[in-house]
């Protein structure tokens, strides 16, 4: 779980402006760079798990994360989704943009935290029957 976290969260950090949110994040933060990075997260996280999930089941390396897979997998990504934001939330709570992007491995290893000690879970949905 953790080298599937800090995998999804090796994404670009982007400039915004200075601003205080509802949440009391620190400065830096917006709602639409919160929102993109919550993006990047979620993808990332989808696509290490896809390969993690292709390699665990002997299927084809080459199989397409396809629009057809995604539809299917729409609740495990929306659970990935709600993890990603939780820990986004909390990393912008404990750091400023600035600190983020001056050390990335301390933010990673912040958000890694988060997910270990069950401060943000992946709750996946139980499965029909």
């Amino acid at each position: 779980m953790t080298r599937m976290l800090l995998v999804a969260l090796s994404f670009v950090l982007s400039v915004s402006t200075v601003v205080r949110a509802a949440d009391d994040f620190k400065a830096g933060w917006t709602k639409t760079l919160i929102d993109s990075e919550v993006a990047d997260c979620t993808e990332a996280t989808v696509k290490d798990a896809w390969e993690n999930t292709k390699s665990q089941q002997g299927v084809d390396p080459n199989l397409p994360l396809t629009p057809d897979v995604r539809k299917k997998l729409e609740p495990q990504i929306a659970a990935m989704k709600k993890m990603c934001a939780c820990a986004i939330r909390e990393a912008a709570k404990r750091y400023t943009r600035a600190e983020a992007e001056a050390t990335p491995s301390d933010l990673q290893e912040f958000i890694a935290d988060t997910v270990a000690k069950g401060i943000c879970k992946m709750e996946f949905p139980a499965r029909e029957s």
